[in-house]
């Protein structure tokens, strides 16, 4: 378990009593709720609001809204406590911690707390630690008997709680480390008071405390703690006048030497820049051209970049945004670097405009979209060493490839260039220049002059769509470490490129005219990084097993009379990431596959295991020989199975040992599975199964089931077999699907109920598609629909012919958002029946290829008043609206009506709200001159178009 932001924050404060709760509740809400989750993991809580308790007299600091008991939590009984400890451990920083939490027989928290301390031991020592100190505080906090539960599964009673006292389990761990328990248990005696002042020092500022958590977590003594206390940085009238938190600059302050000019470099980025993954790899690899990046011992120097990033991460200097998986820095962050980085770095955008002070002084400039280069005296850009365009991924306008041009003629010096239009040649006396980026330009060939740039380490051309070659020259290139050829058209790599001996990584991603690798490749032996997924790439070159320093290989393709050489593989010891391996079909002795040692490469994390469909060569036996073979390391998070033709799946892929997976892909045919196999892998947050596969009834026919604790996706496509009709989902200690959000059949002609019954209490997302023999949607269940799915958002059912009823129990779930309804003519006869007036919350409405006569539509009473998206396509026999049925609709925004061939007027007193009105081939629609003024509706619309309509 890694040491997480959210209990960094507490590792500044030992919470002893309801007083500090309160404040560390009011400071710091979200924080207090993560280090619950992190505390407390027999326990999840949802939509928890962590407030103030009012009008109690216990010393009851916070009460949650409400707690769902996943994993058989109990409260103590009545009049008592219940204590739960965690522990968590750093071992890339040497660093240890755990927190308690303190709470009545009403799940009510009475007090909690967490300690830091260094060195990291085995996890028993580490829980034995936790509950000898939880013991010590609870005596000191409070006088109740105590029900406790540690990881161990401990129950103790007594009305005196003291070390004597400790349960006989744990009794040999305390004495065989009694030494090292008592050493720590001084350290943080003495660091606790420390961390308490430091904190107030912050004044209740959330971003100081956080930038301290991260600053003196990284500290190995206690001296250092009191170093930070004692500076006279709080005192600093210079930082208050500038708006600099003192915090803020104690963090950059002990920062080490080596990170300082890395965290510089980021002021030329802008305010809320959002550092997205390929931000992060160009960062590193311009800090690497700035010579930023101390090279180290067996470890190259984009993962020496990678350490620092993260250094950075950890002490607060980025925040993390869960919801695009990006990072970026707070706005006080970034003012703290834009003042220490002073006159020497420059961000030009469309907001702060500050070429003015463009001067000799200034190295690094970055330009953030567009500007006007008329505004740039050139003669002040003589000394840049760096020319970045914001954002990376972007296509730079052709308007800036005079200013470049301009730059390079003035600042022979560069050595990062982000952008070179079409006359990419212009560049070749920059002989400092270390990195290019010519990403997404319009280049048929890289000139030959470009080869001589000698000290070009970095060489970026990806999405040159109209390069079709390299030049041979490109061997020259001999301090490349970096080459990105993805998504171009070339055709193969010259032969010179098995010169470049300092090449780390080789990116030929969707190259798709790329058929072979140079034979020689192999010769690159600081090659770390080999990326060809979906390239062309037939076969893979010989010898590629002496590639010892290879990391990352996206992919080993095996071709007919070659599937020997998958034993190379074993031979790669050191692979991290993903891997693919293609061309399974061609593989003839099983005992090749076993020399590929799968299993102990516990580096990988993603697996992809693929065969071709239909091949005359497959063999159902020998394939899941091979299958079983390839048994995977426990480390792997993702594994998909492409059309794999074997009838049982080996017992590896459903074995919990897998206790990481969290993706399950499996395609093919003829496999027989049952789906209740898969909760055993207690992580599965994914199951994707595809094909004209089997799956048993055994989910229905186990009397013990357990539950998927945090499956989120299941999509079913083409089996052949699936029938629960007769599955009750609950069982005695909750649902079997508690976290499942989206659900998705497709082509499974043979399903007749598209759910079991049962609770769904956080699915959101639900499609069926193309069942013909679908009878019902949603089973009959003596459970209320609205209970039984409580968060369904989104419903689309599409071509299931057969469909009689979407709901057996007459009606939809209320909390419907969408619903998309399109080739189910029974179903969408009935559609007075579905009492749409009762979803309160449904805002958008399509209905399409329906044959069946209507006159008028929609009737009224049918559409909810909140609906605004109403899509109508493909009624055959309609041939008017309905004004009655708009009347009500006070929310409608947006009307589309799509091939409704003898729809022949719009009706008259259409919702004035509406702002899009779309018509497309609808072949005998004449409006009337009052229909088209009720359209003039009091919002100008936005959208009114009559594609292909005859007027």
């Amino acid at each position: 378990m890694t040491f997480s932001l959210c209990l960094t924050f507490f590792t500044l404060v030992i919470l002893r009593s309801p007083a500090d709760v309160l404040y560390v509740i009011e400071q710091m809400k979200q924080f207090f709720m993560l280090f619950l989750l992190q505390t407390c993991k027999k326990e999840e809580y949802h939509a928890a609001n962590i407030k103030k308790t009012a009008g109690f007299s216990t010393p009851v600091a916070a009460q949650h809204a409400a707690v769902s008991r996943n994993m058989d939590w109990m409260n103590p009984p009545s009049g008592r406590l219940k204590l739960n400890t965690d522990s968590t451990i750093d071992t890339m920083n040497n660093l240890s911690g755990f927190g308690a939490v303190l709470r009545n027989c009403s799940s009510q928290i009475i007090a909690a707390m967490a300690i830091p301390f260094q060195g990291c031991f085995s996890p028993e020592i580490t829980e034995a630690l936790a509950l000898m100190h939880s013991l010590q505080w609870i005596k000191e906090s409070a006088n109740n008997a105590v029900h406790l539960l540690a990881r161990f599964g401990l129950s103790v009673e007594s009305k005196c709680l003291w070390m004597e006292e400790m349960p006989p389990p744990l009794m040999p761990i305390f004495e065989e480390n009694k030494e090292t328990l008592v050493r720590w248990s001084d350290h943080m005696v003495r660091w606790g008071p420390i961390g308490r002042k430091i904190v107030n020092k912050c004044k209740g500022v959330p971003l100081a405390v956080k930038s301290m958590a991260g600053l003196l977590r990284s500290m190995r003594t206690c001296e250092d703690w009191r170093h930070v206390l004692q500076s006279d940085a709080w005192k600093r009238h210079d930082c208050r006048d500038i708006g600099i938190v003192p915090a803020l600059w104690l963090s950059y302050r002990f920062l080490p030497p080596y990170l300082k000019p890395c965290l510089s470099y980021l002021s030329i980025f802008p305010k809320d820049y959002e550092f997205r993954d390929v931000d992060r790899k160009q960062l590193i690899l311009i800090w690497m051209a700035e010579g930023l990046l101390q090279p180290q011992e067996g470890r190259t120097i984009q993962n020496v970049g990678e350490d620092y990033l993260n250094a950075l991460i950890s002490r607060s200097f980025f925040q993390r945004n869960t919801r695009n998986d990006s990072f970026s820095m707070h706005d006080l962050i970034h003012d703290l670097v834009v003042y220490v980085s002073g006159q020497s770095f420059l961000l030009y955008d469309r907001y702060t405009k500050d070429l003015h002070e463009l001067s000799s002084k200034t190295h690094h400039l970055c330009y953030y979209y567009l500007f006007n280069t008329k505004e740039i005296d050139f003669t002040k850009v003589k000394n840049l060493r760096s020319l970045i365009s914001l954002p990376f991924s972007s296509i730079s306008p052709s308007c800036l490839e005079t200013f470049v041009q301009e730059v390079v003629l003035r600042n022979g010096g560069l050595r990062v260039l982000s952008f070179v239009g079409e006359h990419i040649d212009s560049i070749r006396n920059l002989k400092h220049l270390r990195y290019l980026d010519a990403s997404s330009r319009e280049v048929k060939e890289l000139p030959a002059s470009i080869c001589g740039l000698h000290n070009l380490e970095t060489l970026l051309l990806s999405e040159c769509r109209m390069l079709t070659q390299l030049p041979d020259s490109i061997g020259n290139l001999k301090y490349l470490r970096y080459l990105d050829v993805s998504y171009t058209k070339v055709k193969e790599l010259p032969d010179s490129v098995c010169l470049l001996y300092n090449l780390e990584t080789l990116l030929l991603e969707s190259c798709n005219e790329l058929t072979l690798l140079p034979t020689k490749i192999c010769e690159l032996i600081n090659l770390r990084h080999l990326n060809i997924k979906w390239s062309s790439v037939e076969e893979m070159p010989p010898r590629i097993c002496n590639m010892k320093n290879l990391q990352k290989l996206s992919d080993f393709v095996l071709c007919e009379n070659d599937g020997y050489k998958i034993k190379e593989l074993g031979r790669l010891d050191n692979l991290h990431g993903r891997l693919c391996i293609s061309g399974l079909e061609h593989v003839r002795e099983v005992s090749d596959v076993l020399e590929v040692n799968l299993n102990h490469k516990e580096y990988l994390t993603e697996l992809r295991l693929e065969w071709k469909w239909y091949c005359e060569t497959n063999d159902s036996i020998r394939d899941r020989e091979i299958l079983t073979a390839l048994q995977p390391h426990p480390n792997l998070k993702s594994l998909e199975i492409v059309c794999y033709e074997g009838t049982k799946l080996p017992e590896w892929v459903v074995d919990p040992l897998y206790s990481n997976l969290e993706v399950v892909f499996l395609s093919g045919q003829n496999c027989c599975l049952s789906l209740l196999s898969f909760q055993r892998l207690r992580s599965l947050k994914k199951l994707d199964i595809v094909g004209k596969i089997h799956v048993s009834n055994e989910f229905c026919n186990n009397s013990s089931h357990d539950s998927f604790p945090v499956l989120e996706e299941i999509h079913l496509e083409r089996i052949t077999a699936l029938d629960w009709s007769s599955i009750n989902t609950n069982y005695q200690n909750g649902d079997i699907f508690p976290c499942l959000k989206s659900f998705a059949l497709h082509s499974c002609r043979s399903v007749k109920v598209a759910l079991p019954m049962g609770n769904f209490p956080s699915l959101e997302v639900l499609y069926v598609i193309s069942c013909d023999e679908l009878v019902t949607v949603f089973p009959s269940s003596s459970t209320d629909i609205d209970v039984a799915y409580p968060s369904l958002k989104s419903l689309k059912i599409k071509e299931c012919s057969r469909l009689e009823l979407v709901s057996e129990m007459g009606l939809l779930p209320v909390s419907l958002e969408s619903l998309h309804i399109e080739s189910c003519n029974t179903v969408i006869g009935s559609r007075m029946q579905w009492n749409l007036q009762r979803l309160s919350k449904l805002t958008e409405l399509t209905l399409g290829d329906y044959g069946g006569v209507v006159d008028s539509f929609p009737e009224e009473g049918l559409l909810p008043p909140s609906l605004t998206i109403l899509y109508i396509m493909n009624f055959d026999k309609l041939t008017a609206l309905n004004a009655n049925g708009f009347h009500h609709l006070t929310s409608l925004q947006q009307l589309l009506l799509f091939r409704l061939e003898k729809l022949e007027c719009l009706p008259i007193g259409l919702p004035q709200t509406l702002t899009t009105l779309w018509i497309e081939d609808c072949r005998l629609l004449i409006p009337s001159d009052s229909s088209l003024d009720e359209v003039r509706t009091e919002e100008p619309l936005v959208s009114f178009s009559t594609d292909l309509c005859d007027f």
